[in-house]
C-alpha cells in the first residue's frame, strides 16, 4: 500500500524560512553595527562581522563565552535591571554600557536588545544590536564640561568683583596707614605681611577673571614660532636649576599663523610647563614641541572631538610622575588640585581648558603612573594676514598698559577715548581748587578712595549712587571737574551714569572702576570726552597718576 501526502506547503514553508534565515544572515553581517545572538544563559551563539571592525574581537573568538565577560563590571548590573524592567513590559530597551575592546579599553555602545521567544512563548535569548557611540558620548561630556565651566565662570566674574572690592579697601587702607607711618619708629613687619597676603589675593583674583573668560582680549595674527621663542627664556627660568626645558620647532611652523591674543598664547605655556615642574618634584625634562597636522576626519579622545581641518599644535611632554585615571578624570575641573595645600589654586588647567576652547581648538592628554605626561594643544590654524604684523613688544603682550588715544582695551587694559587737548595740569597738593565726584554704594570703599584722593589734593564730592550722582550734578555741576565711578551698581550704572553726562554736553573727564571685566562698555563717545577703564583692586598711587593724566587730556577745569 502506498501513501501519498502533499507536501508543498510544508516545503513551501521550508523555503520561506530558508530565504528569511539567509536575508537575516546576509543583514547582519553586512550591516555596519554589532548583531549578538545570545541564548537564554546570556551565552553568546552568534556574532556579525562588525565586531571586529568595532572592537577588535575575532567573533569567532566570542562565540560560546558569556556576554558579561566582554562588559565593563560596572556596568553588568545596571545593564540587567534595565533589561528585566522592558521584559515585564514587552519593551526593547535601549541602553548605553561600555564594552570591552580587544586591546583592553572600553568603548561605548548603544546596545538595542531584542527579547526571542519560541513558537510556545517561552525565553530563547536575546538579539542585541551594539552601535560605537564614543563620538556622541565625548560630544556630550563636551557640552557638559562646556555647561560646567560656563555656570564657574559666572560664579567666579561674580566674586572676583566683590572681592576685588575688599582688595581695593585692604591696599588701600596698608597704603594710608604706611602713609600715616612714615618716619615713624614703628615696626612694619605686619603691614607688609598684609600688603604681601593681598598682593597674592590680587593674583587669585586675575586668575579667576582669566578663567571666567569675562574680557574680550584683543585678538591678532601671530606666528607661534615667534611666540614659543619668546617665551623660552622664561620657561627655562620657571623650570628652575632641577628641570631641563626644550623646545623644537618643526620647520612648517615658521611660516604658520594663529589667531590669538599673546598673553593667552603665553599663559597656555606657563600653566602647561609650571604643572610639569610640579610633576618632577626631584627634577627632569620638559619637552615643548610644535608642529603642524591637518586631519581628514575627526578623531574622538578621552576628552573631546577633533574636529577636521589644520591645526597647530603645541605639546608639553614631562618626565614627571604622571597621571591616575582619577586624576584624569577631573583634570579640568575648576579648582581640584592634587598639590599641597597652598601650591596651587586648581585653576591653571581650566584656564588653558577655556582658553583653547573658545578658539575651536582641543587638548589631548596621555599619561600614565611612573611614566610622564604628554599634553597637546591643537589650535586651528590661521590664513596669513595679508600685511604680516611685527613681532609682539611688551605693550601688545602687557595687558596693563593703556591704548593709545582713540583706542578701546577692555579687561586689565584702559580704554581712552579722543582727547581734545594736551594742557599741563598740576599735580600733588596743587590741584586742591580742583574737585572729584566720587560715585560708589560701598561706604568702604568709597572712604578708601576719598581719603586717598584727599591726599593727592583733591576735593571729593561723595555719592552712593549714580540717581545721587545727577543730583549733585544739578546742584554744583559747576564745580566739579572729573568724575570716578563704579560701574556696577544697584540701578543705574557706572556707565550710564556717564552716557547721562555726556548727554547734556557736559564733556567731563570720567574714569570707569570695576573689580569685574563684563561691564558692556560702549565702543564710542561724543567728541572731547575722555572716558578712561581702571580694573579693581586700585591703589592711591595708580589712581592719582590716571587721574592726572585724564585732566591733562581735558581742558574741563578753564570754564
Amino acid at each position: 500500500m502506498v501513501t501519498f501526502a502533499d507536501v508543498s506547503a510544508e516545503r513551501e514553508a521550508i523555503e520561506r524560512l530558508r530565504d528569511s534565515e539567509g536575508r537575516y544572515r546576509l543583514l547582519a553581517d553586512f550591516s555596519a553595527d554589532m548583531v549578538t545572538r545570545r541564548n537564554r544563559d546570556n551565552v553568546i551563539t552568534y556574532a556579525s562581522p562588525a565586531h571586529k571592525s568595532i572592537l577588535g574581537w575575532d567573533p569567532d573568538d566570542m562565540i560560546g563565552r558569556p556576554a558579561a565577560e566582554f562588559m565593563h563590571p560596572d556596568d553588568i548590573d545596571r545593564v540587567r535591571a534595565a533589561r528585566a524592567r522592558a521584559a515585564e513590559h514587552g519593551d526593547s530597551p535601549t541602553i548605553i554600557a561600555r564594552i570591552r575592546h580587544s586591546d583592553g579599553h572600553y568603548l561605548p555602545l548603544e546596545l538595542v536588545t531584542v527579547f526571542l521567544r519560541t513558537p510556545d512563548g517561552e525565553p530563547d535569548g536575546l538579539l542585541v544590536c551594539g552601535r560605537d557611540v564614543s563620538a556622541r558620548v565625548a560630544l556630550a561630556e563636551e557640552l557638559r564640561q562646556s555647561q560646567k565651566m560656563e555656570v564657574m565662570g559666572r560664579m567666579a566674574s561674580g566674586v572676583a568683583h566683590d572681592f576685588n572690592n575688599l582688595l581695593t579697601i585692604i591696599r588701600s587702607a596698608c597704603e594710608l596707614l604706611r602713609l600715616d607711618l612714615e618716619g615713624s619708629t614703628v615696626d612694619l613687619e605686619s603691614l607688609r605681611d598684609i600688603e604681601y597676603a593681598a598682593d597674592r589675593a590680587v593674583a587669585l583674583t586675575s586668575h579667576l577673571l582669566t578663567f571666567s573668560r569675562r574680557e574680550h582680549a584683543s585678538m591678532d595674527h601671530l606666528q607661534p614660532g615667534s611666540i614659543l621663542r619668546g617665551s623660552l627664556p622664561i620657561l627655562k627660568r620657571l623650570g628652575g636649576k632641577t628641570v631641563d626645558v626644550s623646545l623644537e620647532i618643526s620647520p612648517e611652523i615658521e611660516d604658520a599663523w594663529m589667531w590669538t591674543n599673546p598673553s593667552h598664547a603665553q599663559q597656555i605655556l606657563l600653566n602647561l610647563v609650571s604643572n610639569a615642574r610640579d610633576a618632577m618634584p626631584d627634577g627632569g625634562t620638559v619637552e615643548i614641541t610644535c608642529a603642524s597636522v591637518a586631519l581628514q576626519s575627526a578623531v574622538t579622545h578621552r576628552f573631546g572631538v577633533i574636529q577636521p581641518g589644520r591645526y597647530i599644535t603645541i605639546t608639553v611632554a614631562d618626565s614627571g610622575v604622571g597621571m591616575t585615571d582619577e586624576v584624569l578624570a577631573h583634570l579640568f575641573d575648576p579648582f581640584y588640585t592634587t598639590k599641597p595645600q597652598g601650591r596651587g589654586t586648581g585653576l591653571g588647567l581650566s584656564i588653558v581648558y577655556g582658553i583653547v576652547a573658545e578658539a575651536q581648538g582641543t587638548i589631548t592628554i596621555n599619561s600614565e603612573p611612573g611614566l610622564g605626561s604628554r599634553i597637546t594643544v591643537y589650535w586651528p590654524r590661521a590664513e596669513a594676514p595679508t600685511d604680516a604684523p611685527p613681532l609682539a613688544t611688551e605693550a601688545d603682550t602687557n595687558p596693563t598698559i593703556a591704548a593709545p588715544a582713540g583706542d578701546m582695551v577692555t579687561g586689565a587694559g584702559v580704554r581712552s577715548v579722543r582727547s581734545a587737548s594736551s594742557v599741563k595740569v598740576e599735580t600733588g597738593n596743587g590741584v586742591g581748587a580742583l574737585t572729584i565726584l566720587l560715585v560708589d554704594d560701598d561706604d568702604a570703599v568709597r572712604r578708601g578712595i576719598a581719603r586717598q584722593l584727599r591726599i593727592g589734593g583733591y576735593s571729593v564730592l561723595e555719592a552712593d549712587s549714580a540717581a545721587r550722582a545727577l543730583e549733585i550734578f544739578r546742584v554744583d555741576g559747576a564745580l566739579i571737574h572729573a568724575v570716578v565711578s563704579d560701574v556696577r551698581m544697584p540701578g543705574m550704572t557706572g556707565v550710564e551714569l556717564a552716557q547721562s553726562i555726556a548727554a547734556e554736553g557736559i564733556l567731563l573727564p570720567i574714569l570707569l572702576v570695576s573689580g569685574q571685566m563684563d561691564a558692556q562698555l560702549p565702543t564710542a563717545w561724543p567728541d572731547g570726552a575722555v572716558v578712561q577703564f581702571l580694573p579693581k583692586p586700585v591703589t592711591g598711587t595708580t589712581l592719582r597718576r590716571k587721574i592726572s593724566d585724564m585732566l591733562t587730556q581735558s581742558n574741563v577745569y578753564h570754564r
